[in-house]
């Protein structure tokens, strides 16, 4: 049966800034959409667009105008201006579309300016730093090279925030995790080699030099971390890694892990979703804003492994139920995943009753996480996806929201 296609145009906007454009193939009627939106203010994700000749199709209703009201997942939009028969839920409760694409039309700094507005006060006991800034909390340990944990009032946002560069296997990862424990990504320690602390008048710097690599191995990764941290409480990390020795081709993940109290379980990000996306299962997703709960975002497979990662992230919050929390954000799109259950548990467990919850959440923030490709049943991942051991930068950063 011969159908006509509508073509659905749609925008997802920040700070005024058009972001995304969205082109739906969508079945039942045929028109022209004039792209003559109205304005938008911040942090609006609607456009309405004029239709050139309304009268010419009845599904549009009377209105002269086209509403694009944003579907659940921020990115497909609704162009019904009334709803028919055969289309009388509301938007978002299914999705007509038989075809879409985005495009990224223009670019903004992801993290935005940022004005310092309290003293910094440090002090330091043993191989801890206690860093105040106003009524948050910073502690650093020294031994470690590493966060401690990061409060307000007393109450901790996160704790331990370790460097990760292992996964649990997946089921495709049958034949390169050989060589991942071969090199003993596993079981991978931290040294530190030197820290060097520096205090201007409105920020506090931290530089730090680890060596990571398993015991008895000549492979690894060396870093140079730089911790600032500004007088509004926001925390900027840098990093540069430099692998050494003999690694596999591809890695598992390049990032950070840490321990979020289990209050703070509620999850939104701006990025691909809602269900979870690697470097090259992404296209299927759409990039919005989502949201759900930390239970939403894990997937018991009948064999624990690494899941449930969400990709090209351009922000992400973990939040409790009055909205306060942490905001974590990069000058490069970040992956994350969060769950109840440890790296090391998903990854010597065999079935999912040996998977024990944790009394917090386990967070991970990945620069890079490493491919899934297709092994157990069929070939490996493409080489252009691969996490390959060279010489890489990043940046973060971490807020505490109010």
């Amino acid at each position: 049966m011969q159908q006509n296609a509508w073509f659905q145009l749609g925008a997802s906007c920040k700070n005024n800034v058009p972001r995304l454009l969205v082109i739906a193939l969508l079945a039942f009627s045929v028109c022209t959409v004039a792209q003559t939106a109205s304005p938008l203010h911040p942090g609006a994700t609607n456009m309405i667009y004029t239709c050139p000749e309304p009268a010419a199709y009845p599904k549009l209703g009377t209105s002269h105008k086209i509403v694009a009201a944003s579907w659940p997942n921020g990115t497909v939009f609704d162009f019904f201006a009334s709803r028919t028969p055969w289309d009388k839920q509301r938007p978002g409760d299914h999705d007509l579309s038989v075809a879409w694409e985005q495009f990224e039309l223009t670019s903004y700094p992801i993290t935005g300016s940022q004005i310092s507005q309290a003293e910094i006060i440090l002090s330091e006991k043993d191989h801890l730093l206690d860093i105040q800034i106003g009524s948050n909390k910073v502690i650093f340990d020294k031994n470690m090279g590493r966060i401690k944990s990061v409060s307000r009032n007393n109450a901790v946002f996160f704790e331990d925030l370790s460097n990760a560069f292992w996964r649990a296997p997946i089921d495709n990862d049958k034949l390169i995790q050989r060589n991942w424990l071969k090199t003993g990504l596993h079981n991978i320690l931290s040294k530190v080699i030197n820290v060097d602390v520096r205090k201007g008048n409105d920020y506090l710097s931290i530089k730090v030099k680890k060596e990571h690599k398993a015991g008895g191995r000549e492979c690894g990764f060396r870093t140079e971390e730089t911790y600032t941290i500004s007088g509004n409480g926001l925390i900027k990390l840098e990093v540069e890694i430099d692998p050494f020795g003999e690694l596999p081709v591809s890695l598992p993940r390049i990032g950070y892990e840490a321990r979020v109290p289990s209050q703070y379980s509620q999850v939104s990000w701006y990025g691909k979703g809602f269900g979870s996306s690697y470097v090259d299962r992404s296209e299927g997703m759409k990039t919005g804003i989502y949201s759900g709960d930390v239970e939403s975002l894990f997937i018991n497979y009948p064999v624990p492994q690494e899941n449930g990662n969400r990709s090209e992230v351009r922000w992400m919050e973990m939040v409790d139920k009055d909205d306060k929390g942490i905001n974590v954000s990069g000058d490069q799109l970040l992956n994350f995943s969060v769950r109840k259950y440890s790296t090391e548990k998903l990854t010597k467990a065999r079935h999912p009753f040996e998977l024990k919850e944790l009394p917090f959440s386990v967070l991970n923030i990945d620069m890079e996480q490493g491919p899934i490709g297709n092994r157990s049943c069929g070939p490996e991942a493409l080489e252009k996806y691969w996490l390959k051991p060279d010489k890489k930068k990043y940046v973060i950063y971490i807020r505490i929201l109010k």
